[in-house]
């Protein structure tokens, strides 16, 4: 029996599922999925979409090799398939040389995307968007795969002027190559280079996508980033402190908007050699607007706060004022338009994360 956690989830996968005619998806019918990185939230939604599907409208179903940095927890995300056959899960990438010649597809999700956590290990954060993307592009030359997506970031784009926001993936990124951030935006541009490398030079049929700001279930208490932190706040020690007035604004992108354009763009061959931003650009908010939003919906009725001590976190203080991506171009491809409101997304996963507390 699914825990009521799991029913929010299932919930965004049948919407997503819905989306798509039956005869597009009956196209995985036994093929088979390496994905790097299952647990963290975007690679967890295709897991789990997979899933969906295995149960519901494939007659054969697909397989997922899943290459994790821990183990598969079992009240995660993804911890009910760790009892279907279909899904394995493997620690070690040298464990699944032996399972490479089965992989039609590779989906490279594996990273560190909170800043906290790139900071504190900026050599881990480069291996897996540099060295670990070259052995899986050149294990898709060699085994000639069907499909390889890898997921970079919008924070390649660094800071651009207003003038360049909502910012197209046409925008060449104005980003420091010695900062504290740049062991994450600079390995993401590398990893970019080397996508196209290989698919100029191989042919490997590769599609980049640029998350920006993606949120849903599958984003923890544990994250670093600023919107867990005001959920962990606000769900378990309320009210919420600022380190300084949140003038700063980001456009949220939900989950299910988000795998909405992975799968269309997936199915596509349009889409081979492309990169799109994955966000949102409708509902910009300011950081101060979001503690409030969660304030709201948390039930707390006192008023966000803001502290005046120093805010000396380097991963921070070098971050963009404003961040906001385009969508006009996953618009004109597939007619990408989200519509899943800033407000009921936060309330879903503010949802999800307070079943799991309790």
């Amino acid at each position: 029996m699914k825990t009521r956690a799991q029913i929010i989830v299932e919930e965004d996968i049948q919407a997503v599922v819905a989306d798509i005619d039956r005869a597009t998806w009956q196209k995985l019918e036994g093929k088979n999925f390496l994905i790097t990185g299952p647990q963290g939230m975007i690679a967890a939604y295709i897991v789990n979409t997979i899933e969906f599907l295995n149960r519901h409208i494939l007659q054969k179903p697909c397989t997922v090799i899943g290459l994790a940095r821990s183990p598969i927890d079992p009240n995660g995300i993804i911890g009910h398939t760790l009892s279907s056959i279909p899904f394995h899960y493997f620690y070690n990438a040298s464990d699944i040389n032996c399972r490479l010649n089965t992989c039609d597809y590779v989906i490279h999700a594996a990273g560190r995307s909170a800043p906290q956590v790139f900071v504190d290990d900026p050599i881990g954060t480069i291996d897996i968007n540099t060295i670990m993307l070259q052995w899986l592009l050149e294990s898709a030359v060699h085994y000639k795969m069907s499909r390889f997506v890898w997921f970079s970031s919008a924070e390649i784009y660094g800071s651009p002027a207003d003038k360049n926001i909502p910012t197209p993936e046409s925008y060449p990124g104005m980003t420091d190559s010695i900062g504290p951030r740049s062991c994450y935006t600079e390995s993401k541009r590398c990893g970019e280079a080397l996508c196209m490398a290989y698919y100029r030079k191989y042919q490997v049929p590769i599609t980049i996508f640029r998350p920006m700001l993606v949120y849903g279930p599958g984003l923890t208490l544990e994250d670093k980033r600023v919107m867990a932190e005001f959920i962990k706040m606000g769900l378990t020690k309320p009210p919420i402190v600022l380190k300084d007035e949140g003038l700063t604004s980001r456009a949220y992108c939900y989950i299910t908007d988000a795998m909405r354009l992975f799968w269309q763009a997936f199915f596509s061959s349009r889409a081979i050699g492309e990169v799109f931003n994955m966000a949102n650009s409708q509902e910009e908010t300011s950081i101060f607007s979001l503690a409030c939003d969660v304030h709201s919906l948390c039930n707390i009725k006192q008023p966000v706060q803001i502290t005046t001590i120093k805010n000396e976190n380097v991963a921070l203080s070098s971050a963009p004022l404003r961040v906001c991506a385009s969508t006009k171009k996953a618009r004109e491809f597939f007619d990408y338009n989200p519509i899943v409101s800033l407000r009921e997304g936060l309330a879903r996963t503010i949802d999800w994360n307070r079943l799991r507390l309790e």
